[in-house]
């Protein structure tokens, strides 16, 4: 019995995956940030409990996530991308200081900040939704704040970092990144955590 229910979900979950993609539309980061980020990470793991950790190789500067899509989908969501972002040239962040939703100290979210002096990334969010919002995609309520997401707490809230280390996190550098390109991933869930597929490239003007 619990054997045909086994193979009664696995046969669900496949024809789930075959029927939609869980998608969204990112920048990746350089080996550099990623490394760094991976550092923090590691210090506040250490004084942190009942946080749900995202794996370093999986953190990424979303912009849009699609949800599930039709894959069928994929090349107008790419072309509707590309629009949004003609005649933008690559540029440089800088990734800086650690934060929590609502707030560090019993976060429900971890993050490290992305800050854009020119607000290059403010302007390319609106149009992606803009664009997307053609082919069935709401439009976010939320305003846009750029970041890399940590952690989630596992719990309503997780215990925050002792304020020493708060203070030093909140201002720590961890980097400039040059952003060339626009990714759509797929994300697949698997039981050791999400694995990540480049469904489509779109690059930015080179400088």
């Amino acid at each position: 019995m619990q054997r045909n229910l086994n193979e009664t979900k696995v046969a669900r979950d496949r024809q789930k995956s075959e029927v939609g993609w869980r998608s969204f539309i990112a920048i990746d980061l350089s080996d550099e940030v990623r490394e760094a980020v991976a550092t923090v990470q590691n210090e506040l793991q250490r004084s942190m409990r009942d946080v749900r950790w995202v794996e370093p190789r999986g953190i990424h500067l979303t912009l849009k996530f699609l949800g599930t899509i039709d894959p069928a989908l994929v090349e107008t969501i790419s072309a509707r991308t590309r629009e949004a972002i003609q005649g933008v040239h690559s540029f440089t962040v800088t990734v800086r200081g650690v934060g929590g939703f609502p707030n560090l100290r019993k976060p429900r979210v971890l993050w490290v900040g992305v800050q854009d002096q020119r607000s290059i990334l403010q302007t390319m969010k609106a149009h992606i939704e803009q664009r997307l919002t053609g082919v069935g995609f709401e439009r976010e309520a939320r305003t846009f704040c750029p970041h890399l997401t940590l952690g989630r707490a596992k719990t309503r809230q997780a215990q925050g970092p002792a304020g020493d280390l708060i203070e030093t996190l909140k201002h720590r550098y961890l980097g400039d990144m040059t952003i060339r390109e626009i990714i759509l991933f797929r994300s697949h869930l698997k039981p050791t955590g999400p694995e990540y597929t480049r469904l489509a490239i779109i690059p930015l003007q080179a400088l």
